[in-house]
This record gives C-alpha cells, structure tokens and sequence, in this order.
C-alpha cells in the first residue's frame, strides 16, 4: 500500500540504512527520487541534475518548507491509484559510482544563484555496508534563493550552452518547467503574491470593510436580464481562453465547466487571500495526497480585473468568473491518463482519476454557488469536454470497470475513442450532490466511448431510481 513519508521520515530511514523501509513511499515535494546516479561526463546529465535540485529549491524558496531529499538508487513507477510516482525497488550500489565533489561543481556552476546548504551523501545500507544509496539532501532555502535559475542550455548535439538560462520548479508531486513567456511574467509580477508585505494585508482588510459598508448603502442591485446568463453563453469561448493561457494549445486537454443557467453574481471574489471564497478557490476541495485534484498549488490572482486564475503553466488551469463561471483544465495523458497502462502512443484513460476529478469539480462549484453566489443559481450547466485524442497519432482508449478489476488490470472490455474530441453537458436543478452531477457527465463518456451504462465504475443506486457516482467507493479503490 502506499504511504506518504515526511521529511524527518525519509531522514530517519536514511540514517537507519533500512532502504526497504522507502518501499510503497509516494514521491512528494519533499522526495524525488532516481533509479541510477548522475553521469556527470555528459552535459545532459549535469543538466537533469540541475533541473531536479533547481525545481526543488524553486519550491522551497516560494512556498517554505523544511527541506526535501533527492534519492538515487531508488526506482519508482506510476501509480493507478495515485497521481504521483510510487517507489518500487532499492538498488544500493558502491560508493565508488559517486564523487560528491563533482556534484557540487556542477551545482555552482549550473545553478544561479547555488541553493545554501545542499550536501551529497553517499549512505550505506544496513544489510550491506559496501552499498548504499546517495542522498542530495536540500534544506530550507531562503526566499532569496528565489528564482534559482539553469545558467546553461543544452543545445542540439548535447553540449552545454552558458548564454541561455531555464526555470523549473517543483509543484507537489510534479516538476513544471516555465516557458519564456512564463518566466517574462514572472519578472514582469515579481514576487509581489508571495512576499506581500503585513502592512499590504491590512490596506486589503481595510478595503474590504469600506467595500460591504459601500454594499450595505448601495441600492438592491437590477433584476436579472431575462434568457441563459452570460456564463452560460460565452463558458466555452472561455475554455478556449483558458487552454490557451495553460499553454495547452495542440496538446491533449481534459476540460471542466460549470456555469449558473441564471445570473448570479460573486461579489467577493476580488478580494484578499482571508476571504472565504477567495480561499475554497486557492484550496479547493481535495480527498488524499496526491488524487487527482484542481489544486494549481499557487495563488488564484485576478486577471484583468475580468476572472481569478491560477496555472501551471503546461499542465493545469483553474479559474473562476464573477457570473460564476468555473474552468479547470489540464493535460490529458500526464493527468487523466495517469499510470502504468499508459505507454507511448496508446493513453488509457484512468477511471479514478476521472471519477475523482469530476467529483471534486463538482464539490467545489457546489461550495461556491450555495455558500458564495447571490443569488443561489436555480440550475447549473456541466460540461466535461476531450479535446486533441488522436494528436500525434495518440491512442486514447477506455476500459470498463474501476482500476482493481480485471478488465482495467488485464486490458479487457478496451475501448478506443472514435473521435478526437467529445463534450458532455448536463444541467441540474437546485438542490443537486456532486455524486449527482459527477454521473451525469462521465455516463455519456462512457457511452461515448462504446460502453453500457451498466459498465460504470463506482456507481451506486439510489431508492428513486437515480444514479451516482460514489465517494466512498472510488476512494475505496485507492486502499487496494
């Protein structure tokens, strides 16, 4: 079964020797792990090295923490049941393999500027003591390691190039890198969402006391305009806009939308960070460590003027609207066809992932439109959307059943996607459950794809006659 280890954790085990006990461990912001060391005689290699400690420190630098270990010598594979790497098998090898100081010298000479503390341990095992494993073990970074930058780029016959520089950083289980375009906004921004000031925090709560006495003064705002809302007539225009601000233009995409059938309005969604909304979008609703969830592990920042977002850029998106418009989308193969019947150009679309998204999804909009939205929508229009299935001569396949059955197991019951691309809608009526509206956007996938209704995973049958699909089961699932 798996098991997350924290950093005192993966420390103790270290200074133990019992490598076997990092068996099941699931790769976290903390731990990344590799099955052979660095080979340092080629520069390609000298830059996976600094790619990985760099996205780490990156992350600590941003979001604190207090350090991460970077293992080699320790295999991992995708997991079905988790959207992280699992560890799978130990492989201590001589220290003779590794020269720490080389590692250093590639760091200082990589990295700008170099992360403080770093040290590169070769520790032996407590079966064998001629084998072991190395430990890069990165401390807490200051802030002012923030942005630690590739000072060099590879170019195409392998060879270092020093007049390029590249960012990566680590976001929970996952390493993003940022394009020049990423990486322009973030000078551009600074580090104004991350180091705000006290005295920035208080001007906030002092401009959201004016604003609900203003509100209270205001008059009742105008009736409604008759006909769909404007989150309904433009959600979709809004999801092209939103796959393009991911970056996710040409690749595989897995969208959500809801949008209220009536108008209603956000009012507080332009608030501070302490505001109730503000903080379901910038946290929202998550089962486990590493499921399939929204979280964009950043801030939601307002754009515009116009929505909220939050990115990573190249992989995931979410937004929210005034009108109530929500959007998450996200790279389909590295998201919903997460595991190990995923290979090359064949992507098995991971029935957890998908039940366990949509869920969320709809939890979250649930939460925003009963606790946040005036008024409460009459009705809520669903849309969970494929797009870029066969790009590239990609596979996209489907099988029947939850993850720990033999069809999913043993490649039965497999269905190929007859398109390259599929949206479902559905529209429930107050009062609705996320189960609810979770089925009635994965049964026409389902059926899109080839499959009877009866062939749904983690489906439960309701006394009148509905179907939905359950929490309890899928999460049942992720225990084995």
């Amino acid at each position: 079964m798996a098991k997350l280890l924290t950093h005192a954790d993966v420390a103790a085990v270290l200074a133990r020797g019992t490598f076997e006990d990092l068996i099941g461990a699931l790769e976290a912001e903390h731990l990344e792990c590799k099955a052979q060391p660095y080979q340092l005689d080629h520069d390609h290699q000298k830059f996976e090295l600094a790619k990985d400690v760099s996205m780490i420190v990156n992350g600590l630098a941003r979001r604190g923490g207090d350090g991460a270990h970077l293992l080699l010598g320790v295999k991992t594979e995708k997991s079905a049941e988790h959207h992280a790497d699992v560890v799978t098998a130990v492989s201590p090898f001589s220290q003779s393999l590794v020269d720490p100081k080389r590692y250093y010298d590639v760091l200082q000479t990589w990295l700008l500027p170099p992360p403080e503390g770093v040290s590169v341990e070769w520790r032996p095992s407590a079966k064998d003591g001629t084998r072991g494993i190395v430990a890069i073990t990165i401390p807490r970074q200051p802030a002012d390691r923030w942005p630690c930058l590739i000072a060099k780029l590879l170019e195409a016959d392998g060879k270092a190039d020093g007049h390029s520089i590249a960012y990566f950083e680590r976001r929970g289980e996952h390493g993003v890198e940022w394009t020049a375009a990423d990486f322009q906004r973030l000078l551009r921004e600074g580090a104004r969402a991350d180091f705000a000031s006290a005295q920035s925090e208080a001007l906030s709560q002092r401009i959201d006391a004016l604003t609900e006495q203003v509100q209270k003064l205001s008059q009742p705002p105008a009736a409604p305009p008759p006909g769909p809302s404007q989150a309904v007539q433009s959600y979709q225009q809004r999801r092209g806009e939103a796959i393009t601000a991911a970056g996710l233009r040409g690749q595989p995409v897995y969208a959500l939308t809801a949008a209220p059938v009536d108008t209603v309005g956000l009012p507080t969604l332009f608030r501070g960070p302490n505001d109730p909304l503000v903080k379901v979008l910038a946290h929202p609703p998550v089962f486990r460590h590493a499921g399939f969830d929204l979280d964009v592990r950043g801030e939601m920042v307002p754009v515009e003027g116009r929505l909220r977002r939050g990115v990573v850029p190249g992989f995931k998106l979410l937004e929210c609207w005034p009108d109530g418009t929500l959007i998450f989308v996200v790279e389909a193969t590295g998201f919903l066809c997460w595991g190990p019947k995923t290979r090359g150009k064949v992507a098995r679309i991971n029935p957890l992932a998908l039940m366990e998204s949509v869920y969320l999804f709809a939890s979250l909009a649930h939460t925003v439109y009963t606790e946040h939205a005036t008024p409460s929508p009459k009705a809520v229009r669903f849309g969970l959307a494929l797009q870029g299935l066969q790009v590239d001569d990609l596979t996209t396949t489907l099988a029947s059943h939850g993850i720990n059955s033999g069809s999913f197991r043993w490649d039965m019951d497999v269905k190929q996607a007859p398109r390259d691309s599929a949206e479902c809608t559905a529209e429930l009526a107050t009062p609705w459950t996320p189960g609810e509206a979770a089925y009635q956007l994965v049964a026409p996938m389902f059926t899109w794809f080839g499959h009877t209704e009866d062939h749904i995973p983690y489906v439960e049958e309701q006394q009148n006659g509905g179907r939905v699909i359950s929490k309890e089961r899928f999460l049942a699932d992720t225990r084995g």
